[in-house]
């Protein structure tokens, strides 16, 4: 989604002394959202998959973690420190959150009931 010229909310403020801008909450918001939207996609670049490596499940960084164990880990109840710092000390924390991204947008997909 890209910012269009309508969208963008705020507005110049100037007078004798100070020129300044004031931005609208649905300014912020919508620069929030976009940063948010490419962080994500960055994490997700973290999940890989390989036919010839575990099935073709999906994979951390071309390592031969899946992203299942991982969440069966943090199902577990073990925190993303103890996974990366003793379960699996190859993965980083951004791999973890990666996992999470990855488990939520499966699971986010829309459902068409058939009438």
């Amino acid at each position: 989604m890209f910012a269009t010229e309508e969208s963008l909310a705020f507005n110049i403020v100037a007078d004798r002394k100070n020129v300044g801008v004031s931005i609208t909450p649905e300014y912020v918001n919508e620069v929030s959202a976009l940063i948010e939207e490419n962080m994500n996609a960055q994490l997700l670049e973290r999940i890989t998959f390989n036919p010839d490596q575990c099935g073709g499940k999906p994979c951390i960084r071309n390592m031969r973690i899946r992203v299942t164990d991982v969440i069966e880990l943090l199902a577990a109840g073990l925190t993303p420190a103890q996974i990366v710092d003793e379960e699996l000390p190859d993965l980083e924390p951004e791999d973890v959150t990666a996992c999470l991204l990855y488990a939520a947008a499966k699971l986010n997909h829309p459902v068409l009931q058939a009438a």
